[in-house]
Order: structure tokens, then C-alpha cells, then sequence
């Protein structure tokens, strides 16, 4: 059996540019190695300089049985649902398989467009490798008992002129003569629901994440992926824990995850950072959890696996992301992670506004977050810290506020605006407000403001937005490209830590 994994085209965020390798497809893969005489590909579209050529060659040059379709995040929708596309007119015999929260949120109408047979509505590695099993031994009628998935009704009883319309459907699909090409909305939900999606019901949540397989990094040619951020060649993002047990009303991974946090050990922790380190010469981490410092025990075990290495010769710089509660709790142990390589926490402070702290279901004192950047200050840490703006209870002078604290208390700013996530109680909310669709929230990367808010139009609150952050950014120089150049003993002293490591500055 052939399988081909397909990580669409993506463009970096404007905040944060660069390109990695999928998280997803780095933890389902391995699930590929138990079927029998299986060959594995992995296109990552990113990559390409034409990623339509590129895709199309795959699919006549490795002819799969089997597509995998990573589709992670809202803000890529529409080239997630292109490729798909695209791979049904070039492959139209493949059993098309996605995943990723986006998909999982959006299985009814993708499936029913015939867009994939088969959807993971959550943990994809044990329902990826069942999947796989019961494709490549001709079980087509038993994926209907799998559970955690939604799939297409009409291709899994073997109905043959399902195939017939859908190759009808498919094979007018050009995506050369769509406006934006992959980023183009043009066909992705324009065509009917002619299909049934079925969804088999919760898979439970694996309980030791330990018990997965690495990540398969050597399925990438790890050697293009660079991340300016991070200092380039050198710097690498990953995560070792899934969810939150926080409940914020916008946040669409704790959602996902059903509001509950597991992690992998911190030996498994650890394993993952010297695998990139001794492979791949990464030296500079993006710990990419929702919020690594949730567990105190893994914490501290963490640390001491730290030092334990340092001691040995392994030295490595980090920055992490965590809660406002969570940073103080571990207000103790942040000094010996900063003698261990920890440059760098970024926080979620959102917004020093009452009634939009209210809105969002996140209230924070604002003394707590003066007290954690009071903590970082003296311990050598910077902070970056997250802000989001555009709700209907903020303003111009609420957004001033804003970046008035965090321009004296942060060490650099993330200024995103508000989206509201479907399947979220901020999304909810914002349908009863406004009366959007679930596809009116699709394609943004939060960087652009969507909703009107209580005094400000649309597009007077963007020239707002754009007006008051860029001056704020560029005059305060509080943005990513441009912080590590403060003139300060702290700055100086993680900007010799890091070029030590090979990182370049962009």
C-alpha cells in the first residue's frame, strides 16, 4: 500500500514568520510502519515553489492507495480543502483520510462535499493506524465501527455511483484558474452537499502519551525548515502536552481537547530535544504547549533532567508558554531554568480591560500580571506577552491601554485580534451578536479585525488597529524581529546565549 501525507501550503504568520514540519503528520506517520510492505511519501507543500505541479506529479508518480491530509487550523482552510481537491482529480482512487482540528470541525460539510472519505474528529494515532489496517486488508465496511471518526457513508457501504459523482465533481476542479490559486475561497463550500457524513461517536483519549512512537523526523528533509524567530537554521518548535484545563471562551485547542491537559513525561520531554539536537542541529526551542508549566512534578523532573545534561555538555536555549497562575506557582524553580537555557515565557494577558476579560471568561488581576513581569525581570527572563483586541466591548482607548501596559511591563508584544473559533463559547456568542456562519470565521490569522465593536465600525476599528500597533511595535521596538536589540544587561546577556548557539538575527 502507498500513502502519501500531505501537509498543505501555508503562509507564515505575520508575527511569527518561518516554516516547520506538521505536527500532525510527525505523529501519525509511525502509524504507516505497521502496515506490510507499506511506502511512505510526505509532501509538504510549503516547500514547493509550485506546490500544484508539485502535488499533481505525486499523485502520477507515486500513485497512492491511501492520501492524508493534515488540516490543523482554521487560518488555513481553504488550501487544506484545495489540496484535497486537487488530490481527488489527480488520484481519484485514493481513499482520502484528514485530521487536525480544523477538519475535525468542519467533518460534516467537508465529508459531504466529498472532499475525504474519512475524517479523525480527534486523537488521529490510534483511529489513523486502524484506518490503515482496515484499507489495506480490503475491510472498507468496517471503518464504520471505528470510533472517533466521521466518514462518508456512501464509501464505506461501496455504493459504486458514489465514486462516479464524485469523480464528476472533482475532475472540473482547476486550480489554475482559481483567483489566489491555493489560497483561493472560490470553490471550497460553492458546490452542494450531495454526500452523507456519518460520525461514529468519541474515541477515548489516550492516557500515556508515552506509549506513542517519536516523532518521524526523518521523513522530512529537516534541513529547509527555518524559523527566523528562533534564530533560524538552529531554532525548531515543538510540544510535549495536548489541551488546557482552563475554560477561556475563545480558546479552540482547549475546546478541542475537552478542557483537560496531558503531557508527555519529562524524560519523553527531553528525549524529543536531543533527538532535534544531535540529528538536526537544533539548539533554539519554541516549547509550543497551550501551557508546559501546568504539571509541577513534570516540571521539576523536567528541570532536573536539564541539569543533569547541562552538566554533561548539553546546552540548549528555550522559551515556553504558560498561564499567568501557572508562572507564579513555579515562581521557585525560574531561576534554575534560566541557568538551564530558559530565555523566554510568553503569557496570555489578552486585554487589561474588565468587561473584555469578562467577555473572554479569562479574568486576570492586573497585579498578577505586573507580578509575573516583575518575576521574569528579576530572574533574567523575558517576557512576551499576548494580547488580543477587537471584541465588542473594546475600543481605541481600550486598545491604548492595552499597549500602554505592555509596552512598561513586556518585553515584546503579540498583537493579535479577536477571532472567534467555531465550536467555541466565544464563537456562540458571536453568532447570536452578529450572525455569522461557521464559514465567515475561516481563513484568519488574526491579524485583521473581523467584527464590529461597540463604538467602532469595521474598517475604523482595522485603521485603528493598524495605526496604533504599528506605532507601538515599531517606536517601542516591542516586536519579535527587533526585541534581542534592547540595550540592557538582560537582552545583551540571552542575545550571547543565543548567537553562541548559531543564531542569526533577522
Amino acid at each position: 500500500m502507498k500513502i502519501l501525507f500531505i501537509d498543505p501550503p501555508h503562509r507564515p504568520w505575520t508575527f511569527f514568520p518561518g516554516i516547520m514540519p506538521s505536527p500532525g503528520l510527525l505523529a501519525v506517520i509511525p502509524a504507516a510502519h505497521d502496515i506490510e510492505g507499506a511506502s511512505i511519501c510526505v509532501l509538504d507543500l510549503s516547500l514547493e515553489l509550485d506546490p500544484a505541479a508539485a502535488l499533481i506529479a505525486a499523485c502520477g508518480n507515486f500513485a497512492p492507495d491511501v492520501i492524508a491530509i493534515s488540516g490543523s487550523k482554521s487560518a488555513f482552510a481553504y488550501e487544506t480543502l484545495n489540496a484535497a481537491a486537487l488530490a481527488r482529480r489527480y488520484a481519484p482512487r485514493a481513499v482520502m483520510i484528514g485530521g487536525g482540528n480544523f477538519l475535525a470541525s468542519y467533518a460534516p460539510e467537508v465529508i459531504s462535499r466529498g472532499y475525504f472519505d474519512i475524517i479523525a474528529a480527534g486523537e488521529g494515532e490510534a483511529v489513523f493506524a486502524q484506518l490503515l489496517a482496515a484499507i489495506n486488508e480490503e475491510r472498507i465496511p468496517d471503518i464504520a465501527g471505528i470510533s472517533g471518526i466521521v466518514y462518508l457513508k456512501e464509501f464505506v457501504s461501496g455504493c459504486c455511483a458514489y465514486l462516479k459523482t464524485r469523480r464528476a465533481v472533482f475532475s472540473k476542479f482547476d486550480i489554475s484558474e482559481l483567483n489566489g490559486g491555493f489560497y483561493s475561497c472560490n470553490f471550497a463550500f460553492n458546490f452542494d452537499e450531495i454526500f452523507t457524513a456519518v460520525y461514529s461517536g468519541p474515541a477515548p483519549q489516550i492516557k500515556d502519551l508515552d506509549s506513542l512512537p517519536m516523532p518521524a523526523f526523518e521523513y522530512f528533509n529537516m534541513d529547509l525548515y527555518t524559523l527566523p524567530p528562533l534564530g533560524g537554521a538552529v531554532g525548531f518548535v515543538t510540544s510535549f502536552s495536548r489541551g488546557c484545563v482552563k475554560k477561556c471562551s475563545f480558546c479552540a485547542d482547549s475546546a478541542f481537547w475537552n478542557h483537560k491537559w496531558r503531557g508527555f513525561s519529562a524524560k519523553r520531554c527531553l528525549d524529543i530535544i536531543k533527538i532535534l539536537y544531535t540529528a538536526y542541529g537544533r539548539r533554539i526551542f519554541y516549547f509550543g504547549d497551550s501551557d508546559f508549566w501546568q504539571d509541577k512534578n513534570r516540571n521539576l523532573e523536567f528541570l532536573e533532567l536539564l541539569e543533569y545534561e547541562k552538566k554533561r555538555g548539553f546546552e540548549i536555549n528555550f522559551w515556553l508558554q504558560s498561564s499567568v497562575d501557572n508562572i507564579l506557582a513555579n515562581a521557585d524553580l525560574i531561576k534554575r531554568y534560566r541557568a538551564c537555557g530558559l530565555y523566554q515565557i510568553m503569557c496570555g494577558f489578552e486585554s487589561v480591560s474588565g468587561a473584555v476579560q469578562r467577555s473572554f471568561k479569562k479574568t486576570i488581576s492586573i497585579d498578577k500580571m505586573k507580578a509575573v513581569s516583575a518575576l521574569l525581570r528579576k530572574n533574567g527572563v523575558l517576557l512576551m506577552g499576548m494580547m488580543m483586541w477587537g471584541d465588542y466591548h473594546d475600543s481605541a482607548a481600550t486598545l491604548r491601554e492595552n499597549l500602554d501596559f505592555m509596552v512598561r511591563h513586556c518585553d515584546v508584544i503579540g498583537p493579535n485580534t479577536m477571532l472567534a473559533h467555531y465550536k467555541t463559547k466565544y464563537f456562540d456568542k458571536c453568532r447570536e451578536r452578529y450572525n455569522i456562519t461557521k464559514f465567515d470565521v475561516l481563513e484568519n490569522d488574526q491579524c485583521k479585525i473581523i467584527f464590529p465593536t461597540a463604538s467602532l465600525g469595521v474598517e475604523e476599528a482595522e485603521s485603528v488597529y493598524r495605526d496604533m500597533v504599528l506605532k507601538t511595535l515599531i517606536s517601542k521596538k516591542k516586536f519579535i524581529g527587533n526585541y534581542l536589540k534592547a540595550n540592557n544587561a538582560r537582552t545583551r546577556g540571552i542575545m550571547s546565549e543565543l548567537t553562541n548557539k548559531g543564531f542569526i538575527k533577522y
